[in-house]
């Protein structure tokens, strides 16, 4: 009697973490995109606060004013990567699906020995698609070269925001009034860096 049908295991398929992933890394993307509308906000009333009162503050305006563009480029980087995770979300569940199908067969083949040449006939290029399938590598790879720009802007955010801190010294009257936008660009910047940190992380994992 012929022996059941195995699929084939010589390459590792998507499992169900790679999808828990896209999920993870799509919820960053989704705070990233907050986090940088809001650091346009505080940049923009950090700047119409120092104009509107009168008082000079250039050294604040003009880190205000590179915030203001840096959150635009980090919104600009957000929506490439948004972009960038559908194909990844696409080719994971394509092989979560194969390798159902095959699993299915497989225990079908189990059950009826007496079909094993029809499963077999089945089972076979379901199992070629399954060894040439790199798709969803090739995908997460693609997205991670991708964070590279969001690697550097998040760690520019920390640099500026520390620098407002500085500035913020010299605001005179607005002193207080600009020391707490200051706080907020540093609350912000962190959360960027971090999220940016755990999609690196989460893109690195291995199954």
């Amino acid at each position: 009697m012929a022996r059941p049908v195995q699929p084939h295991l010589s390459v590792a398929p998507p499992s169900t973490n790679d999808l828990g992933r896209a999920v993870e890394i799509s919820e960053d993307l989704k705070r990233l995109g907050i986090d940088a509308f809001l650091m346009r906000l505080e940049a923009t009333n950090a700047i119409i606060r120092t104009r509107s009162r009168g008082v000079n503050v250039p050294g604040f305006e003009a880190v205000a004013e590179q915030m203001g563009h840096l959150s635009r480029d980090l919104s600009a980087c957000v929506a490439q990567l948004r972009v960038r995770i559908v194909p990844w979300i696409r080719a994971v569940s394509a092989g979560l699906s194969l390798e159902r199908e095959l699993g299915t067969l497989a225990l079908a083949a189990a059950a009826a020995p007496h079909a094993q040449a029809m499963i077999t006939a089945v089972m076979r290029p379901l199992e070629a698609e399954r060894l040439s399938r790199d798709d969803a590598e090739r995908a997460r790879r693609e997205l991670a070269a991708s964070l590279d720009d969001a690697r550097d802007l998040a760690a520019t955010g920390c640099v500026v925001a520390r620098t407002a801190k500085l500035e913020a010294t010299y605001g005179g009257a607005l002193a207080d009034a600009l020391a707490e936008t200051a706080a907020a660009f540093t609350t912000l910047a962190d959360a960027v860096d971090e999220a940016v940190r755990s999609i690196a992380r989460r893109l690195g994992r291995t199954r």
